[in-house]
């Protein structure tokens, strides 16, 4: 593949970015969160999700329900996912590109960071989510720099499920590889074909609540810049072509 990045994909494959922060806070502070944020940001939606019905002393009994999302606000074009320990941040489809997503993001921070029943944070992370068309991407071999042998067979390529986890300097990548996954997106459409799930992750170690935030704030574009390029060097050059790369 070319070392120089794109700006973007003629033929992107992306189907969903999320960027997640997960902080310490007041109890069950969900709820009050989800009102602040609506009010301060003027979102126009309120959702409550289906995880908001556990009962309260039930999920903060099982530190495996500390981190789900209780509710969802709709704000302009993104969604504002809300739990009593995490907030996740997504834009609606077309992708806006890196920075208006980065301006929203920072927007979101300073609203947690004023607010006081909000305490520090503890990590962060992007989560890219694409799906490689079966009609331009027919073999996963071609497509990804990905080797497999198993017992000297030969096996399905699209029931492969791949998952592995790459440290990089401060940060670790999730890297997740289906051979076969169908998508839906928000016009009703579908897409089907090799999914790629990248999900990098930084932990935050900060004394206070503003130096943390800051932290995540100035290493906002080299975690995005990591995952950006890890996506890149997973593809071979055929791969690449076909995503028809635009540079700017």
């Amino acid at each position: 593949m070319n070392a120089r990045l794109p700006n973007r994909l003629g033929k992107s494959p992306l189907v969903d970015a999320i960027f997640e922060i997960r902080f310490d806070g007041e109890p069950l502070l969900s709820s009050i969160l989800t009102g602040v944020l609506y009010s301060t940001l003027g979102c126009t939606k309120v959702e409550k999700l289906p995880h908001a019905d556990l009962p309260d002393f039930v999920r903060q009994s099982d530190p495996n329900l500390k981190y789900l999302i209780l509710s969802r606000l709709t704000w302009g074009n993104y969604y504002i996912g809300i739990g009593d320990n995490v907030l996740t941040l997504s834009p609606m489809q077309p992708y806006p590109g890196w920075g208006k997503f980065r301006e929203k993001i920072n927007s979101v921070l300073h609203q947690l960071n004023n607010f006081s029943a909000v305490h520090k944070a503890d990590r962060f992370s992007f989560k890219y989510i694409d799906i490689l068309e079966d009609k331009i991407h027919e073999d996963i071999f071609e497509t990804l720099n990905i080797g497999l042998s198993l017992l000297e067979r030969n096996f399905n390529s699209k029931t492969l499920q791949v998952r592995v986890e790459i440290p990089q300097d401060e940060s670790i990548h999730v890297v997740q590889v289906t051979g076969h996954a169908l998508a839906t997106l928000p016009d009703g459409s579908t897409r089907s074909g090799i999914m790629v799930d990248i999900d990098s992750i930084m932990q935050i170690s900060k004394k206070t609540k503003d130096e943390s935030f800051e932290a995540i704030s100035t290493l906002l574009d080299t975690l995005h810049q990591e995952n950006k390029e890890l996506f890149f060097k997973l593809l071979t050059d055929e791969g690449f072509k076909r995503m028809e790369p635009v540079y700017d």
